[in-house]
């Protein structure tokens, strides 16, 4: 009886150390791809052939692509204007046509006021 109780503590302490192995992982992968963070006032600079280009303004500017399919918006979807906030990974281009130029991030997650 004792043998199967040190079994079953066991097994469970080697699911327990392989689910936390894998949870500390995945947030090690995820914190990677968010590289730049993204806060201030939004103004549409350019459209692209899958997205667009914002300019953010201080307090935490730059140039961010938004492309559709990649970028998660969260309410309200306003971006002329509004503030936003977000994560983004560095690099990206925006193509009009057969032009391409580069742009200095790509965001994954943002949210805009109304």
């Amino acid at each position: 009886m004792q043998l199967r109780l040190y079994t079953t503590t066991l097994v469970l302490v080697l699911i327990a150390s392989a689910v936390a192995g894998a949870l500390v992982s995945w947030h090690r992968e995820a914190d990677a791809l968010v590289s730049a963070v993204a806060g201030g006032r939004s103004t549409i600079t350019q459209w692209c052939n899958d997205g667009f280009v914002i300019s953010v303004t201080p307090p935490r500017p730059g140039e961010f692509k938004i492309q559709w399919g990649l970028t998660q918006i969260y309410a309200y979807y306003s971006f002329t204007g509004s503030w936003v906030v977000g994560g983004a990974s560095y690099g990206g281009q925006c193509c009009t046509g057969k032009v391409c130029r580069p742009v200095q991030h790509t965001m994954l997650l943002v949210g805009t006021s109304y």
